[in-house]
């Protein structure tokens, strides 16, 4: 099973290794797919104001964490001969690692020389990874695995990997100058339309927690807001912009032998609503959850007053 047996909430390496990190990797590919698919129609940036240090920083970076992992792989190789039955999914976990790390690597570059704002994908990704890895990192310090006493090497290189990645998350969370994904038509359209709104160059997390809105926040509170302290829609959810957009599909629509106007509209915005529906589900069964977990948490509270408590760290677990 994913829980192990020698450790207070802990998990077993197989299931970290094994089965954890490529869940996560073959997801990131997927998604990296279909929004390297996505950069392809975008226009490049001109290279003055994307190739900068902060651009070849990036580079350099992923770039390291792609080859420490190509030689975590390599260490995993070695002991193969003689962890036979766990080393095999621990070594192609890891070959799946190394591919998502390159794909990551790639994606970096497209993000920063086409896209206009922080990788979301690559945010979420660097994050989980770190969280997993200080996971395994815990396990390999508590292991009375022979592997974790022969391998000394290896929990040495995943301490400067997730360094690494940490580093990167941080320089990827770190907000972009207007100057650097600017294109210079976009003089006259900002002329025109007055101030950009700030969501389209916010990160995911800002667009979570609704941050990217602080400042319009901060004005409501010395004077009443009307309509000219409001940004403009995002350039791609301008009416202008959707309108074109649902011509282009029903155009195609009228070609074809069949004209569907549903067709039509869901390929204009279909899936951003369909996400939203996805996560109002996602929201009402996890509403499910909360009766649960307060049972489970009353319960380890009242397991104190018996001879036999529950450990610490499930009162932690059922708390947050």
């Amino acid at each position: 099973g994913p829980w192990s047996t020698e450790r207070e909430l802990d998990l077993t390496m197989c299931f970290e290794r094994g089965v954890a990190f490529p869940v996560l990797d073959v997801f990131f590919l997927i998604i990296s797919a279909i929004r390297l698919r996505e950069l392809q129609a975008h226009v490049v940036l001109p290279n003055i104001n994307t190739k900068t240090t902060v651009f070849w920083t990036k580079l350099l970076l992923a770039g390291a964490i792609a080859v420490g992992s190509v030689v975590e792989l390599y260490y995993l190789g070695i002991l193969t001969t003689a962890f036979t039955s766990i080393i095999n999914a621990l070594v192609v976990g890891q070959l799946i690692h190394v591919i998502a790390f390159v794909v990551a690597t790639v994606l970096c570059f497209y993000e920063q020389t086409k896209a206009r704002g922080p990788s979301g994908i690559l945010l979420l990704y660097w994050l989980v990874t770190i969280m997993l890895s200080l996971i395994t990192l815990r396990t390999d310090r508590d292991s009375s695995s022979a592997l974790g006493k022969t391998a000394d090497t290896l929990p040495l290189l995943r301490y400067g990997l997730v360094v690494i990645m940490a580093s990167l998350f941080c320089m990827e969370l770190w907000p972009r100058r207007e100057s650097e994904y600017m294109l210079p038509e976009d003089d006259g359209e900002l002329a025109d339309s007055g101030a950009k709104t700030p969501e389209e160059s916010a990160n995911i997390f800002s667009r979570l927690t609704f941050s990217w809105m602080s400042p319009l926040l901060r004005l409501g509170r010395h004077k009443g807001i009307d309509e000219s302290d409001l940004w403009p829609l995002p350039t791609k959810y301008s009416p202008v912009n959707v309108a074109e957009t649902f011509e282009l599909h029903w155009e195609a629509e009228l070609g074809g032998h069949s004209p569907s106007l549903l067709r039509a509209l869901w390929k204009t915005t279909g899936v951003p609503y369909a996400l939203a529906g996805l996560l109002k589900l996602v929201q009402d069964i996890l509403q499910f959850t909360q009766p649960v977990l307060l049972s489970r948490l009353i319960g380890f509270v009242a397991s104190y007053a018996t001879s036999s408590p529950q450990p610490v760290s499930w009162g932690y677990f059922y708390a947050f």
